[in-house]
């Protein structure tokens, strides 16, 4: 997390994304799927495409409290 954390700080979307993937799972952490959308929405504004499809994902599922939506 340290890692990732550093690199999403200076920039670095793919970490920005793995960042976003921990929070989603629960990877060595607790689950905070605000937080998940946070970093998923921060690396698809740079344009990675995966945070962008996990964004939409979690749209889908209305996760986050989020209202559920496909569009």
């Amino acid at each position: 997390f340290k890692y990732y954390k550093q690199a999403a700080d200076g920039g670095n979307a793919e970490a920005t994304t793995n960042l976003g993937h921990m929070f989603l799972h629960g990877w060595g952490m607790r689950m905070d799927h605000a937080k998940a959308l946070a970093y998923y929405q921060a690396a698809a504004k740079v344009g990675h495409t995966y945070a962008t499809y996990q964004f939409a994902r979690m749209h889908d599922a209305g996760l986050a409290g989020l209202k559920r939506s496909c569009s």
